[in-house]
Parts: structure tokens; sequence; C-alpha cells
């Protein structure tokens, strides 16, 4: 996967994500027989990038995400 010309919001939020689809990942069905089961290796990229604490950015406009979500078509 790569990000390119995200944010720094859109950076820390993927980076969590892939962090923990490194930790517990499974792709389809049947993983009680092993099918789905898949390792990762996440790197982050050197480039001294500020962190950014995108839970609390959500947080703090919890309701206008809501609000987007529940707008869009099902």
């Amino acid at each position: 996967m790569q990000l390119v010309r995200g944010s720094d919001l859109d950076h820390a939020f993927a980076a969590d994500v892939l962090a923990e689809f490194t930790r517990s990942g499974w792709l389809g069905g049947r993983t009680g027989i092993g099918h789905g089961q898949i390792a990762t290796t996440l790197t982050s990229d050197p480039d001294g990038a500020p962190v950014v604490d995108w839970r609390e950015i959500v947080a703090a406009r919890r309701a206008e995400a809501l609000e987007t979500l529940l707008a869009l078509p099902a």
C-alpha cells in the first residue's frame, strides 16, 4: 500500500490501521482451517513527518463525522 498526497491525519490513520492488520490480519473466510491467513510487515517511512493523534481530531468532530456517514447512500 502506498499513500500519496495524504495529510498528516491520513498517514496517522493509515499507519494505525496497517499496524492493527499486521497484528491480526485475515483475508476472506474459512479461517478455522487456515484460509486467509497472511503475514505482514510494517515499516515506517523515516521522513520525519509529525505524528498526529487522529483519534483526538475525529473525536472532536464526532457529530460531523457521523452526520457525513449517515448521509452516504446505502
